[in-house]
């Protein structure tokens, strides 16, 4: 059987065409009208704009439906442009010391000597890594070790060199 024709459940004709409402009485609406929703939330406020539109008993057309969906849009774009313009300005009101003790109490910009050590958060009695400080102070007298070593190394490297040179020796 056709799926646009089906038995009438009162017996009368079997091959009479049904109404879009009798053949929608068994079928699943696929949410979306079987498309990938790109933009869900602006979908979702478009079916309540028309809602609203149809509660007031006002004409929504596609060209209508596609003008508010535009104005939707660009509202939403426009309201994304100012959130960020937003957050550039809050910092930009914040205090060069506030900003600066930020970073110092994270570790990102401390003095490279160690005397700034003890601001960092996470290595305080109680942070997540108490132990962190001892072991970024052992860490960095590792390297100036390593880096003694290898300047001996070339000093050495440069004697070599310089006792290995073609220089005639006068006697």
């Amino acid at each position: 059987m056709h799926p646009n024709f089906h038995a009438d459940p009162m017996g009368s004709d079997p091959c009479r065409p049904c109404s879009v409402s009798e053949y929608d009485k068994g079928a699943k609406r696929v949410i979306g009208a079987g498309r990938h929703l790109t933009f869900a939330e602006l979908d979702d406020e478009l079916a309540k704009w028309v809602r609203e539109q149809r509660a007031g008993k006002k004409k929504v057309s596609r060209r209508i439906l596609k003008q508010e969906a535009l104005k939707m849009f660009v509202a939403e774009a426009e309201e994304e442009k100012n959130s960020k313009l937003w957050i550039v300005q809050a910092w930009d009101d914040l205090p060069k010391e506030i900003v600066e003790k930020s970073f110092k109490v994270c570790g990102v910009t401390n003095a490279l000597d160690g005397s700034e050590d003890g601001i960092i958060h996470c290595f305080k009695k109680d942070g997540p890594v108490p132990s962190g400080r001892a072991k970024l102070c052992l860490a960095r007298e590792e390297k100036e070790m390593a880096m003694f070593f290898q300047e001996i190394d070339l000093g050495e490297e440069e004697e070599n060199d310089m006792s290995d040179s073609d220089v005639s020796i006068e006697c």
